[in-house]
């Protein structure tokens, strides 16, 4: 009790009839009662749906994050010596598994051992991967990025690895960066897309 008096309560009428155990009126009547059948498809109309891609489309991903691998890593290695450690740590990183290395692989050799493009990865050559290029010209400076240059006796060889198809503006590029090395006094003797 909390000390205070009781000013007001509520009355209900109670009999002896109410206190008395009821029993539910059995019904001997049987009555047939509709099923309704409805699809799965309408089960639930305003359920989230999830939507899951297609082959096709996980097929093009893959293919796509493939090709980004394999130019990170190109743009990581000197020679051939270098591709296994590299993708051996982006293994151990858990950033691709074990049949992603395999296929990496086997696409960053097609590139080294091509006829075309062995001669950029050969020993003894003095390799800049993805420096950064900076250049100020009327108070606006800019930042540019090959993905590797080589420096020769004679000058220097531009290299850009690009996924997906050839474009124009891949070239564009490319010549820029030459342009932009020019203005800084160095000596472009050549340039050149890989397209991974």
């Amino acid at each position: 009790e909390t000390g205070e008096p009781n000013l007001s309560f509520d009355l209900y009428e109670v009999t002896t009839d109410d206190l008395k155990k009821k029993s539910k009126i059995k019904s001997t009547e049987f009555t047939t009662k509709a099923i309704y059948l409805t699809s799965e498809k309408d089960k639930y109309p305003n359920a989230i749906k999830i939507a899951t891609p297609t082959k096709s489309y996980q097929n093009r991903v893959e293919k796509v994050r493939m090709g980004i691998f394999t130019h990170e890593i190109l743009a990581r290695i000197n020679t051939a010596k270098d591709v296994e450690k590299v993708l051996e740590s982006y293994l151990l990183e858990g950033t691709i598994t074990n049949d992603e290395k395999l296929q990496i692989s086997d696409r960053i050799f097609d590139i080294i051992n091509n006829e075309n493009y062995s001669k950029y990865f050969t020993e003894n050559q003095v390799v800049i991967n993805e420096k950064d290029i900076m250049i100020s010209e009327n108070g606006t400076s800019s930042i540019y990025r090959p993905d590797r240059l080589i420096e020769t006796e004679d000058g220097i060889i531009i290299i850009d690895f690009k996924t997906g198809d050839e474009q124009e503006k891949h070239q564009h590029q490319l010549d820029e960066y030459q342009s932009v090395l020019e203005k800084l006094g160095k000596k472009v003797i050549e340039s050149q897309i890989v397209y991974v």
